[in-house]
């Protein structure tokens, strides 16, 4: 409709673009791509077009660093720098890219790859060739953010202590920094550190009160409260403490995150009784799993993220563990029908096959 009312509009070719980038900022590739070659073929000599064929390059580096493809990417990458090297947004998309390499999914296509290695790699580039770009600064503070990670991942709680007070002390006027310490939390959590994660999440509410990650160092310092009640078996206030949660940060984008963290726990826990073949524990805890995820689904707004689809797919397999199979296949169908392109859709596909 937008092409037919104004095919003959100057600003149609700009538009266009726009809605190709938010289309590729909603990781939604395949539309993106689409109007990305619609501007190639019918502009050719636009501006428009020429950051067209910079983002279709972008996204097939993208593409093959979440498949984990090492070796597709780092060419396509280099035939990238190549080809537009002289391009104004180049540094903007080396940073992109750079970006994707640190916090692409860990999973066992991504096994054996030093993602580290490349995103350092990559900031190093911006900053040595392209040293008056805005994003040098961000460059610089990465690759410090990049050195606390990889100690984090391998478990050395010494060198990461190290690395994080190098940081804070190199950086301590920066912008930036409240937002890599936020950064740095997560990958605790990820790790399954949740205390230090805690810790940095303190750090930045006293130090930081008026950054923008404040709010969601709050939220997640009460999710770690409800997690650790779990962990130490007091779980007796969980359902109280995930209602004053829903409660206190009910317009936070990040709440359904967190409270299917919680839902994990429960999760975990529950495989974990049933690997030691206490069979009544472990149902305890999928029914109690399985009451969080419920909640994400049926309270909290559809997420943005993969955090429904993960609701919906946890839910599923807690239904089959109860022998609730029939439940189970309407879930696991949801996730299918509605997230093909969701990382575990082929399991769900599997398993509704076992549930019938």
């Amino acid at each position: 409709k937008l092409i037919a009312n104004f095919p003959e509009h100057p600003g149609l070719r700009k538009a266009l673009y726009g809605i190709a980038r938010r289309y590729r900022w909603s990781e939604k590739y395949k539309e993106a791509d689409s109007l990305y070659q619609q501007i190639l073929q019918q502009y050719p000599d636009s501006p428009s077009a020429s950051k067209a064929g910079l983002d279709v390059a972008r996204m097939n580096v993208l593409s093959f660093i979440d498949s984990g493809n090492a070796t597709d990417a780092k060419a396509d990458f280099d035939k990238l720098v190549v080809d537009f090297n002289d391009h104004s947004d180049l540094p903007e998309t080396l940073y992109n890219i750079a970006g994707k390499y640190e916090w692409s999914t860990r999973s066992r296509k991504h096994e054996g790859w030093n993602k580290y290695k490349e995103a350092r790699s990559i900031y190093q580039q911006i900053i040595q060739q392209y040293p008056d770009s805005s994003y040098v600064d961000k460059a610089q503070l990465d690759v410090s953010k990049i050195n606390v990670f990889s100690p984090i991942e391998s478990g050395d709680t010494t060198e990461a202590k190290t690395a994080i007070d190098k940081l804070v002390a190199d950086f301590s006027g920066h912008r930036a920094l409240p937002e890599a310490l936020y950064d740095i939390a997560r990958k605790y959590e990820l790790s399954g550190k949740s205390e230090e994660a805690k810790g940095i999440y303190q750090q930045i509410i006293q130090q930081y009160p008026d950054s923008a990650p404040v709010e969601k160092a709050k939220l997640d310092v009460a999710k770690i409260n409800i997690v650790s009640l779990i962990e130490s078996g007091s779980d007796t206030d969980v359902q109280t403490a995930i209602d004053s949660l829903i409660a206190d940060f009910n317009d936070h984008p990040d709440l359904s995150r967190a409270v299917l963290r919680i839902g994990e726990e429960y999760y975990k826990e529950a495989f974990e009784k049933k690997n030691e073949g206490l069979d009544a524990g472990a149902r305890e805890n999928f029914t109690k799993a399985v009451t969080v995820c419920e909640r994400v689904i049926k309270e909290l707004p559809e997420s943005k993220s993969i955090t429904t689809t993960e609701a919906y797919y946890f839910s599923a397999v807690c239904y089959r563990q109860l022998g609730q199979y029939e439940k189970a296949i309407e879930y696991y169908q949801k996730v299918v029908d509605d997230w093909p392109d969701y990382e575990y859709a082929w399991s769900a596909q599997c398993l509704i096959g076992s549930c019938y």
